[in-house]
C-alpha cells in the first residue's frame, strides 16, 4: 500500500522555513522537481557524468519507481536485505563491487548503519540518501551523503514536490522541468486562453517522462487530454 501522495492542494505559506538548510547545512546546489523519483533520477544523471562503473547497492524494501530510476539509468543493481527492525543488513564484501549506495529511513526513523556508509565513502562509493520517510525528522540527513532526494508531496498538498540536493559543487546536468522556471503542467495543458497543440503536449510529456524514472505514462501524473482534443 502506498503511503502519502494523496493530499488535497494546500496554499503555500509566505514565511520561510529554512527546510533545505536544516536538511543539509551549507548545500552545494539544490533543484526542485516534479516528484521524489525525479529527484533521485536527477541525482543519478549528475553522478553518471563521472561514474563509469555504474553498479548500485539498493534496499530490497523500496518503491518500484525508485528502483526504476536506476534501471532507466542503466545501472547494474544489487540488493541488501533487512532484519526484523527494518535495519539494513549490509555485506561489506560488496563495497569494492559498487559505485553508488542508496539508503533511506523508514516510517520516520533512519535505521541504516552510518559506519557502513563511512566505509563506502572511504572506498570512493557515492552515497544517495532518500529522506522521504524522514523528511521532517529533527535530525539532518546523513552527513556523509553526496546527494539527498526527498518527495515532499508525500507529506503535504503540493502539486509538485521533489527536491534534489548536491552536498558539494553544482549539478552538471540541465534541468528541463523545474518548479523554479515553469508553471504547473496542468495549467499549461488546460488553460483555455492559451491553446496547446498536440505536438507541444507530446514534447511536454516526453520531457516529464525523462525524469519519471520509468518509460511509462502511468508515472506521468497529469492528464494529456482536454475538452475537444485528445492525444492519439
Amino acid at each position: 500500500m502506498e503511503i502519502g501522495g494523496f493530499f488535497p492542494y494546500q496554499p503555500v505559506g509566505s514565511e520561510p522555513n529554512n527546510y533545505v538548510e536544516h536538511t543539509c547545512p551549507d548545500p552545494g546546489d539544490t533543484a526542485h522537481l516534479m516528484s521524489g523519483r525525479c529527484a533521485i533520477y536527477y541525482c543519478l544523471r549528475d553522478l553518471m557524468l563521472t561514474d563509469q562503473k555504474r553498479v548500485a547497492y539498493l534496499p530490497s524494501y523500496d518503491c518500484e519507481t525508485v528502483l526504476g530510476c536506476f534501471v532507466k539509468a542503466g545501472y547494474e543493481i544489487h540488493y541488501y536485505d533487512f532484519d526484523k527492525n527494518l535495519s539494513p543488513v549490509f555485506e561489506e564484501e560488496m563495497i569494492p563491487q559498487i559505485s553508488v549506495l542508496l539508503v533511506c529511513g523508514y516510517y520516520g526513523y533512519p535505521t541504516y548503519d552510518e559506519n557502513f556508509v563511512k566505509k563506502c565513502k572511504a572506498s570512493g562509493v557515492s552515497v544517495i540518501v532518500d529522506t522521504t520517510h524522514t523528511a521532517f525528522s529533527p535530525l539532518p540527513a546523513c552527513p556523509d551523503a553526496d546527494y539527498i532526494a526527498v518527495s515532499l508531496r508525500k507529506w503535504m498538498g503540493v502539486a509538485s514536490g521533489g527536491l534534489a540536493i548536491k552536498r558539494k559543487g553544482t549539478f552538471g546536468v540541465k534541468l528541463f522541468l523545474s518548479i523554479k522556471n515553469s508553471f504547473p503542467l496542468e495549467i499549461r495543458l488546460f488553460n483555455p486562453e492559451r491553446p496547446t497543440s498536440i505536438q507541444e503536449m507530446r514534447t511536454i510529456i516526453k520531457k516529464a517522462m525523462m525524469f519519471s524514472g520509468k518509460r511509462n505514462l502511468c508515472f506521468v501524473k497529469f492528464s494529456i487530454s482536454r475538452k475537444g482534443m485528445k492525444l492519439p
